[in-house]
């Protein structure tokens, strides 16, 4: 009986699944500064983050077309960069502050 109820709950656990969105974590290096920030901005929504000695992290990326802007700690944001982040995995983002 304990063997009929676990085989029963183990196939429900398998049919009940909830899909996962694997989204890409963005590496970005900053040429020409130091500090600042960097923002993501595409139909994924809105990425920021924080650079420190030229580089930051953004995690959880959905995927798709973003323009990417630097802004320096006390100076204007740079022209905007398109960029294509890949569905899943992680990207590697270099951006000029000039």
């Amino acid at each position: 009986m304990k063997r009929a109820l676990a085989t029963v709950v183990c196939a429900l656990a398998l049919t009940v699944t909830t899909p996962v969105n694997a989204d890409a974590v963005v590496n970005v290096t900053v040429h020409g500064s130091k500090d600042g920030s960097v923002a993501l901005i595409g139909d994924g929504g809105r990425f920021t983050c924080t650079v420190s000695q030229g580089r930051c992290t953004i995690r959880s990326v959905p995927g798709g077309r973003y323009s990417a802007v630097f802004t320096p700690k006390g100076g204007k944001p740079t022209a905007p960069k398109k960029v294509m982040i890949p569905p899943e995995g992680s990207a590697d983002l270099h951006i000029s502050a000039k």
